[in-house]
């Protein structure tokens, strides 16, 4: 097997793995986004969704994974949405507290993709968007999504969504960065100012400089702008050596 097709298949174990947590941990009640929607629906970043999205190409659609389940995987997840189906049916959320079934609805969403099935789980979380048109969680997922299904077009414009909904969120910020980085035919370098709203916008900007200083130091690096952001690191934290150590466990966890 050769080098790029083993990173290919771990980078969509990854996605899967991110899109499966956070769909558990909003089926159990603990996923919140980091700010309120927009009330006026106003981006931060200055590019429309248009421009965003014809800067990438989709690839080959991909409806099913590669990789099949065991059964005992299939079997949890299975019992997962035939149980949130349920509760979507009667209109009663599995997690006590919650007011709606919006839940049970990325449950279904996220438990498909595990189990490899992406069109499935595409019309899934098409309908939790159209029945609730600014979850998060749900256009967050989608575009994850798009990215193991080769439509980098359509996660751009879903990470864009999400950015719409939620300008101050501080992962939207790196999500749409590192979709540049990745993936873009052209502007890659918008990538760098996209990173550069997050610091100075997200509501949590040490989120967004760990991933940034990482992108300067290793992806393209550039030590005069490495160096600036340490510094700005370090206004926030106060802790150099507190971001060194997160910096490495990052690449280990990458590499």
């Amino acid at each position: 097997m050769s080098k790029q097709r083993k990173i290919a298949i771990v980078a969509t174990f990854v996605i899967v793995l991110i899109i499966a947590g956070v769909g558990i941990y909003w089926y159990s009640g603990g996923f919140r986004p980091q700010s309120q929607p927009a009330a006026d629906g106003s981006a931060v970043i200055g590019w429309s969704r248009e421009e965003v999205t014809a800067d990438f190409k989709n690839n080959e659609l991909k409806i099913r994974g590669d990789a099949v389940p065991p059964q005992e995987i299939k079997d949890r997840y299975g019992a997962a949405i035939a149980k949130a189906k349920q509760a979507i049916s009667d209109n009663k959320p599995t997690i006590k507290g919650d007011k709606d079934v919006s839940g049970d609805y990325i449950t279904v969403a996220s438990s498909y993709a595990i189990l490899g099935d992406y069109g499935e789980s595409e019309n899934w979380y098409k309908k939790t968007i159209e029945k609730f048109p600014d979850n998060y969680l749900a256009h967050m997922n989608l575009g994850d999504l798009y990215i193991l299904m080769g439509q980098s077009r359509e996660a751009a414009g879903k990470f864009y969504d999400t950015h719409k909904l939620y300008p101050k969120d501080s992962v939207i910020y790196t999500k749409l960065a590192d979709l540049y980085y990745a993936y873009a035919f052209v502007n890659k370098e918008r990538a760098d100012a996209i990173y550069e709203l997050g610091v100075k916008n997200a509501v949590y900007p040490k989120i967004v400089l760990n991933s940034y200083i990482y992108y300067l130091e290793k992806l393209r690096p550039n030590p005069a702008k490495l160096e600036e952001m340490q510094r700005e690191y370090e206004k926030i934290t106060g802790s150099r050596l507190e971001q060194r150590k997160e910096n490495i466990q990052t690449q280990v966890e990458i590499e």
